[in-house]
């Protein structure tokens, strides 16, 4: 959650930098290009992801552990 609010707060500065420097289009395809890489590594490791969130989840609820 903190990497996706970091990720807003700079989206906004760094498309303004490129489209000052470089144009629109160079605006668009990095950003573009950086939310299709952030979906790519989310569809390939989603998966792996939420296997780890689900042990985690079960280690927390679990009665033997707690003290």
């Amino acid at each position: 959650m903190t990497v996706q609010g970091i990720g807003a707060a700079l989206s906004p500065a760094l498309g303004g930098v490129l489209a000052q420097r470089f144009g629109y289009a160079s605006a668009f395809l990095v950003l573009g290009s950086v939310s299709t890489g952030s979906l790519a590594l989310w569809l390939f490791f989603g998966t792996a992801l939420k296997k780890a969130c689900v042990v985690q989840h079960d280690i927390t609820h679990d009665s033997h552990l707690a003290t």
